[in-house]
Formats: structure tokens, C-alpha cells, sequence
């Protein structure tokens, strides 16, 4: 049965306004401040307007990679993945399309999108405070399991949900390991950024638990992109060269990795 004319309209709507916030947010200008190539040292984040000061303002100052105009349409595609209204696959799907803008995005660019992240995807501070109120209110009645329940939900942020989006597709979690990796060095100047880091620590830690890696045996018959990487991340003793590595692996010797199934290829921990 066809959809009426006017439902099938705001659906078409919808979509092109989202693809074209994607569009808009992947566009560069001209002339982008990065990390690498800004002359002169970055603001300290004290001295550095916040994203909330930014998304209310009308133009960017020195430094800033995105205008608030930017930041705001940024701000309202990284809404739509979590957005209560759409299924699960077409959030995994958005947030897919948000990842590869993000992958070649300035290194500036991907510092205000983590800004946004850590800034504005908290949890709601009033709906928290008052199931906590409930809670303790119920304590030592039959109803004080359900409004723990009720509680701790309050206590999640958008921003875990938004995690969980990008950690569905195929390649998510790999991405997400990739960007707190590029994060951390960041965390002393850029003070702000700790809500996420954490957060990412935590998710990261519960998906990468030990009951869900794999010990697979590492040998010189195994694929050369991980050899590559035994030599690139090993942190003991250094690997000059490839004959040096395939004596480490000839048959006297014994090498595992621990692989989680999302990440074939990749050895989280080797040994």
C-alpha cells in the first residue's frame, strides 16, 4: 500500500536535510587553522571559548576550525544518530556516513567534533537528580529495585549511546580505538576532553574483555600486514629488520596474538 503523498514527503525531507548537514559539515574552507600547521602556540582550553559559547555566537574567532554555524549543523548530525525516532540500522548507517567525514576531516576539525562530544552529550544533570531523589525516597520499600533501575538509567549519557552507534558497523570499533588513540595526547591541554576519554575507556574495556578475544598462534606463514604490525608495535625489544623478525618466529619459537572478532588482523595484545 503507497504511503500518502504527504508522509512520503517528509520522509524525502528528512533524508536530504541529513545528507545535506553531511555535506555540509564535510566541506573545508580555503583556509583551515590545524593542529599541525597553525603558526604560533594553541590556546590553553581556559582561554579557548567553549562549544555551548560557540554554538551561540555568530562568528569564529582565531583557531577555530569551524564557524558556529558550522558546529551547530555538525552538532544536530551527530543528534540524528541517536535519534529516538529512527531504528537501530538506520542509526548504525548514520553513524557509518559521520565516521568516514570524520576520517577526512583536519585533525582540528576531529578536535571540535570530540569537543562536542565531551560537551554536549552529558546526561540530563535534572532527570538524574530527581530519579536519584525517587530512588532514595524508596529505599527499604518494594520499590526500591525498580527506581535503582530507573536511577542508574538517568546516569547514561547520550554520549555512550552515540559510542554504541559508531561501535555497530562493520569497521566501528576499530574506529573507535583509533580515536581515542589520536585523543590521548591531547587530555593535558585539552582538559575537557576527559568526559570522553573515559568514556571511551570504559565502553572499550567492556568489548574488549578477555572472554571475547581469540588466542590465534603468529607464525612467518601469517599475513605480512601483521607481521608488519609485530614490528611496528613491538615495545621490548626493537625489530630492525625482517630477517630479524623471521628468526623470531621460526619454528623453536612460539608468538600469539589475542584477537577480538570485530578486528580480524589486528592483535590487540601479542606475546
Amino acid at each position: 500500500m503507497p504511503w500518502p503523498r504527504r508522509l512520503r514527503f517528509e520522509r524525502i525531507f528528512k533524508i536530504n536535510w541529513l545528507s545535506a548537514a553531511f555535506a555540509k559539515f564535510s566541506q573545508k574552507p580555503a583556509k583551515v587553522s590545524t593542529v599541525e600547521n597553525t603558526p604560533g602556540p594553541i590556546k590553553p582550553s581556559s582561554m579557548r571559548r567553549s562549544t555551548t559559547e560557540r554554538l551561540a555566537a555568530s562568528f569564529k574567532q582565531q583557531n577555530e576550525a569551524m564557524s558556529p554555524r558550522l558546529l551547530r549543523r555538525s552538532l544536530h548530525v551527530m543528534q540524528a544518530v541517536i535519534d529516538p525516532t529512527i531504528s537501530e540500522i538506520e542509526g548504525v548507517r548514520r553513524a557509518e556516513q559521520l565516521a568516514g567525514i570524520y576520517g577526512t576531516s583536519s585533525r582540528e576539525r576531529r578536535l571540535d567534533f570530540w569537543r562536542l562530544m565531551s560537551e554536549q552529550f552529558g546526561i540530563d544533570k535534572t532527570r538524574a537528580e530527581l530519579e536519584r531523589l525517587r530512588y532514595e525516597a524508596t529505599i527499604g520499600t518494594s520499590d526500591d529495585l525498580a527506581a535503582e533501575v530507573r536511577y542508574r538509567r538517568s546516569t547514561v549519557s547520550p554520549r555512550r549511546r552515540l559510542l554504541q552507534r559508531f561501535a555497530n558497523f562493520q569497521q566501528g570499533l576499530q574506529f573507535l580505538i583509533e580515536m581515542r588513540a589520536e585523543l590521548q595526547p591531547l587530555l593535558k591541554s585539552e582538559k575537557q576532553l576527559a568526559a570522553l576519554d573515559l568514556e571511551l575507556e570504559y565502553m572499550l574495556g567492556t568489548w574488549c574483555d578477555i572472554s571475547f578475544l581469540e588466542l590465534h598462534a603468529i607464525n612467518w606463514d601469517s599475513p605480512a600486514s601483521l607481521i608488519e604490525r609485530l614490528i611496528k608495535y613491538e615495545a621490548v625489544h626493537d625489530i630492525r629488520s625482517w630477517s630479524d623478525v623471521k628468526k623470531r618466529l621460526e619454528s623453536d619459537r612460539r608468538c600469539y596474538g589475542f584477537f577480538h572478532p570485530r578486528m580480524p588482523g589486528i592483535p590487540l595484545i601479542f606475546i
